[in-house]
């Protein structure tokens, strides 16, 4: 109810092509290219709902660097990627939890009020479960090889409660994966027996175009 009323007095605009009267239009629905990674430790796939650029890198960013009003759009963009892999509300959807100090810097987790965004438009898709706890100070990853996000990650995560057979783990951005392996890690190690992923925006493997 209070977000029709939102919609009444202020009229939503798309978040890619500034169309008036949706948050997120048709055409830059389809322009967004997905991506699926089978190469992720830990993971039996990984889906993108874009690749890094665009409308979509250019409303992950925006929303990290703490202007939220993109929420609304990615929202639906993860709904739609989340459908289209079958996931119902039967399937815990679990948010990468943003490490204390960003958590100080920006006040929220991005990846957080996105999915809960999304679990809003979408009870019968989306069902958050906060089972993962950041527990250890990591760099920005920006700039790091490889081998140095793995040991940035390693151990970052621990699970709190319990964690169904099945689980989907939410992210903004998906590189080098590292992230996510080390998250499934830890939820494996808890009794997790399938654990996928899909983020709002990725890059191909290397030689993959």
């Amino acid at each position: 109810m209070f977000q029709n009323v939102c919609d009444l007095i202020f009229t939503p605009r798309c978040r890619g092509c500034q169309t008036l009267g949706t948050y997120l239009c048709r055409d830059c629905l389809a322009q967004a290219r997905p991506v699926s990674r089978r190469n992720i430790p830990g993971v039996v796939v990984a889906h993108a709902a874009s690749e890094y650029q665009g409308w979509v890198r250019n409303s992950v960013i925006s929303l990290k660097e703490g202007r939220r009003e993109a929420t609304r759009a990615l929202a639906e963009l993860l709904v739609n990627v989340a459908r289209d892999a079958g996931v119902d509300s039967s399937t815990a959807c679990i948010p990468i939890p943003s490490s204390q100090i960003k958590l100080v810097e920006r006040g929220f987790n991005p990846v957080q009020i996105v999915l809960d965004e999304a679990a809003r438009l979408a009870p019968d898709v989306i069902r958050v479960s906060n089972s993962l706890v950041h527990i250890k100070a990591t760099r920005d990853s920006v700039g790091l090889n490889v081998h140095d996000r793995r040991l940035n990650v390693q151990n970052a995560f621990s699970v709190s409660g319990g964690v169904p057979p099945t689980v989907v783990l939410i992210d903004d951005v998906l590189t080098t994966g590292a992230t996510l392996e080390s998250a499934a890690a830890v939820l494996a190690n808890a009794g997790a027996k399938e654990i996928f992923a899909i983020v709002l925006c990725g890059s191909r493997p290397q030689g993959l175009r």
